[in-house]
């Protein structure tokens, strides 16, 4: 008999539910990780999604990416895994125990893929933090901007309102160069 452990682990980490949902629900444009669920085919986005597994908030079906395949085609678990294995060519071995080569490979496989993961999310995150810095400034400098303008126009200005008007200019290049 077959252990299918491994070989489960090494497709959970190779292949995401996006990249799931990509490929068995041509289409369908997720909008906040949303779609429609196909496994009931309901019409409202009520199916939610992340990196690691689903949930429909109506039938209720939910689990990691073996388990969507499972609910999408009625397979069993042999057939999920085998259906993955093949449609993203991870590699798995299926019809046998692995050997102790192909466990080490098939671990170091999982870890280059988690790091390249972690390395995305890392980078996804220090892009929003930069992105976030740069409306914070853009809305100080828009506030000053407002609140300490000159009431007359022969009234001196406040160096507040001289530093947003001197610098919103090119906060507003930097928040249009990140997008």
């Amino acid at each position: 008999m077959t252990d299918y452990t491994l070989a489960a682990e090494l497709i959970k980490s190779r292949v995401s539910m996006e990249d799931a949902v990509a490929m068995y629900c041509p289409g369908v444009t997720p909008r906040h990780n949303r779609i429609p669920c196909p496994i009931h085919n309901g019409k409202d986005p009520n199916l939610w999604f992340s990196n690691w597994g689903y949930h429909c908030f109506v039938c209720g079906a939910g689990g990691d990416v073996i388990n969507f395949v499972e609910h999408i085609f009625g397979l069993d678990f042999p057939s999920a895994l085998d259906k993955l294995n093949t449609d993203f060519c991870c590699g798995a071995v299926l019809d046998r125990r692995m050997t102790l080569r192909e466990q080490r490979e098939a671990k170091k496989r999982h870890e280059k893929i988690m790091a390249e993961r972690q390395q995305a999310e890392a980078e996804k995150q220090a892009y929003q933090a930069l992105y976030n810095s740069l409306w914070d400034e853009w809305i100080r400098l828009d506030r000053n901007r407002r609140q300490y303008a000159p009431k007359h126009h022969d009234e001196e200005p406040h160096p507040l309102y001289v530093e947003a008007i001197q610098k919103i200019g090119y906060q507003e290049y930097l928040i249009d160069t990140l997008l």
